[in-house]
């Protein structure tokens, strides 16, 4: 135990400075670049995408990736966002009229699409998906996928996996290899642990997630870095080091937890 804790502190150190260097490189710049495309939805509309879409990053709409040369694949289906439609109000005094003009607002269903229902023009990358390349991987994804305690489902989905808290069940990818899928699952088991919702933070739910889903896998002697550091930088972008580094002191915990569900 004691050993498996002091990993879990000498990769906490080599994580933070994995994602300080990203974050300082022009593959990173190049990303932020291209996250200027995207509005920033309201508050309610984020959590609403986030309820169809857990793993939402660029949502916009049909026309607007076109845009860019981008264009929705065949048969995907648009995540719903409100959209505001502003009527004039009958002007109600003289007063009024004089200094400013009243409307009521509707709103309306709309739809956008995330970054990984498009296909078209490369766009920067920063989480690379991990490569399979090791037997155990199999062997250790199917022992944890047959622990029906646990409630994780293989599906043809378009995300990487996401964790639902009303059922309490875990879904990926069916189309991932085996390494990937695992750290998918540690990424949600995180969650399940950690009990976030879509009233937690997405910034400390999806760092803390991935934190998590790293040291679980250096200590499953996974290296989960090449996707690992580029989800937390992006989610981190607003971050400063210190709240990084709050962030990781309280997830070690978390991280034994995670480990054992595959022993």
């Amino acid at each position: 135990m004691e050993e498996k804790k002091e990993k879990i502190k000498k990769m906490k150190t080599i994580l933070l400075e994995q994602v300080e260097l990203l974050k300082g490189s022009d593959e990173y710049l190049n990303f932020l670049k291209f996250s200027k495309n995207f509005r920033q939805y309201s508050f309610f509309n984020r959590c609403f995408i986030h309820r169809q879409n857990q793993n939402a990053t660029f949502v916009q709409g049909f026309r607007s990736w076109q845009k860019i040369n981008r264009i929705v694949k065949k048969g995907e289906k648009g995540i719903g966002i409100f959209v505001p439609m502003f009527f004039k109000k009958e002007k109600i005094s003289e007063e009024k009229e004089k200094n400013s003009e009243d409307y009521n607002v509707l709103f309306s269903i709309g739809h956008v699409f995330d970054i990984s229902q498009t296909e078209g023009d490369p766009v920067p990358e920063i989480c690379k998906p991990l490569s399979s390349s090791h037997d155990d991987h199999e062997k250790m994804l199917q022992k944890i996928l047959q622990n029906p305690d646990l409630n994780i489902f293989e599906e043809k989905i378009s995300l990487n996996g996401y964790f639902d808290p009303a059922t309490d069940k875990i879904y990926i990818n069916s189309g991932n290899n085996a390494t990937m899928k695992i750290k998918t699952i540690c990424n949600e088991i995180a969650h399940r642990l950690l009990s976030h919702s879509t009233k937690t933070d997405i910034e400390l739910r999806e760092t803390q997630a991935e934190a998590c889903a790293f040291l679980a896998c250096s200590l499953l002697d996974i290296d989960s870095s090449e996707y690992s550091n580029g989800y937390i930088a992006q989610y981190s972008q607003n971050l400063k080091k210190s709240d990084l580094l709050n962030y990781f002191k309280q997830v070690d915990e978390t991280v034994l937890r995670i480990v054992d569900c595959f022993n």
